[in-house]
């Protein structure tokens, strides 16, 4: 669970900060970025996906001086996981369950149909209560209605991007797909529901007040 905190904070302090750059934000993403990978594997992916749109989005902006600032503190970021890495090759420690490079994923494509459905079934379930599928339709409303795009295109990016990665995780494990996607499916989507659920709000004011403002 803090380990979808961290993300979800740092996700969201980089979107304050390209949308305003607001000062002493990027320490403060390092950092946290820092304490999920710290506390469970699952953060590397969430925290690589917002580390390429966040700097994808530096580049459309064209802003070469805020990409650098970027790179510089997820570089710093993804730095602390060394002393992990470190020890695990020292003593041996195999992935025995998931990772992209294992060379699964075409032996394990024709599950696909499966594993989004089964993700689905989360996503909707009694834990989420279907947080992820609303916010996604408050964006795609949002879209239609206003012109202000940044915020709900931003998020269906990120949250689109997010699942797409974890899809393709699951595609390259070792392990027994089944068991793995039911074991862990409810946690990996934590971030993703959680980002969601902060999003949500905002996204609902710029879909239904679009227009209502003289």
């Amino acid at each position: 669970m803090w380990a979808g905190v961290g993300t979800v904070a740092a996700a969201l302090l980089i979107g304050l900060w390209l949308a305003e750059e607001t000062p002493g934000v990027l320490p403060l993403v390092a950092l946290l970025g820092a304490a999920a990978l710290a506390c469970k594997r699952d953060a590397l992916a969430d925290c690589a996906v917002l580390a390429v749109l966040a700097l994808l989005e530096t580049a459309r902006l064209r802003r070469p001086d805020m990409a650098r600032r970027l790179a510089i503190a997820l570089g710093l970021m993804f730095l602390t996981i060394i002393p992990w890495r470190a020890y695990v090759s020292a003593h041996h420690i195999r992935n025995q369950d998931v990772g992209l490079g294992n060379g699964h994923l075409s032996s394990n494509v024709h599950h696909l149909g499966w594993i989004v459905s089964r993700l689905w079934d989360f996503l909707v379930g009694p834990r989420y209560l279907g947080v992820a599928p609303l916010a996604a339709a408050a964006a795609v409303l949002a879209i239609a209605r206003t012109s202000q795009l940044r915020l709900p295109t931003s998020f269906l990016v990120f949250v689109g991007g997010l699942f797409t990665v974890l899809v393709l995780i699951y595609l390259d494990a070792t392990a027994a797909l089944r068991y793995l996607v039911n074991a862990s499916g409810v946690r990996i989507l934590y971030p993703l529901c959680l980002f969601s659920a902060c999003v949500l709000p905002l996204l609902l004011v710029r879909a239904f007040r679009a227009g209502a403002d003289p």
